[in-house]
């Protein structure tokens, strides 16, 4: 049996997991089950975010506050980038309905940050040491349901 880190380690999995679960529950809790609408041509996309302070450049708009927060995004490349000052920064992506899609599950790929984690449907910066940090992420919008984070 594998032995993980524990929250006190180096790389902190057990934190990582519980504040991703928190962000997944944010996520989930947001939906509401509902298939929000969207304008025509683009796709709702969740973005959970947690890790505060920070500051954070989606699609044009700061955001300051840890939550989970819709986007209306074409198909394609895009790119979230920010600052942290915690020691850690979590993004977890979701898709804005069941008719919908969203990001492409394994399209994330962190571009700028401390310790990268990158998983399937989220990314993680950091090295707990409180210190201004800069990220970046890039991700892959697409309007097939079937491959998008759930």
């Amino acid at each position: 049996m594998e032995e993980r880190p524990t929250s006190e380690s180096k790389n902190g999995w057990r934190f990582r997991e519980v504040c991703g679960g928190l962000v997944a529950a944010l996520l989930y809790l947001s939906c509401g089950g509902s298939n929000p609408t969207s304008p025509s041509g683009s796709v709702p996309v969740f973005i959970g975010l947690a890790g505060a302070p920070f500051s954070v450049d989606i699609e044009g708009r700061t955001i300051t506050a840890e939550g989970a927060f819709q986007f209306n995004m074409a198909p394609g490349d895009h790119e979230i980038s920010g600052t942290y000052s915690n020691g850690l920064m979590v993004i977890t992506f979701a898709s804005g309905g069941v008719a919908a899609g969203g990001v492409r599950s394994g399209s994330i790929v962190s571009l700028q940050g401390v310790q990268p984690d990158v998983e399937n449907c989220s990314a993680s910066w950091g090295d707990f040491i409180r210190r201004q940090e800069s990220f970046k992420v890039r991700f892959t919008v697409t309007t097939d349901r079937y491959s998008a984070c759930q």
